[in-house]
């Protein structure tokens, strides 16, 4: 039988938008020009100070930086992806 995690806190999930950004050439200037809203609420979405996703929203960055809510959504512990680094010839 599988034990059981303990949640001694609640888990958070935060929004890796701006490491997606960046492997797209994006600025956050752009993406909320694109999403129409105000950059004092993108930056709430970068910096995790968000209670609730709107899921439309979400779906709307996905379709603008060619992602998956998976690219976006991490557990606040996590780690974001590391990108395989080109093998150099020796």
């Amino acid at each position: 039988m599988a034990k059981k995690k303990s949640l001694e806190t609640e888990p958070s999930i935060r929004l890796d938008i701006d490491r997606i950004l960046k492997e797209r050439g994006r600025t956050a200037y752009w993406l909320a020009k694109q999403l129409e809203i105000g950059h004092g609420n993108l930056y709430r979405y970068r910096k995790g100070q968000i209670n609730a996703v709107n899921l439309n929203l979400l779906a709307r960055m996905c379709t603008l930086l060619d992602c998956t809510p998976g690219d976006l959504l991490l557990l606040a512990d996590e780690k974001p992806p590391v990108k395989a680094q080109p093998k150099r010839n020796q």
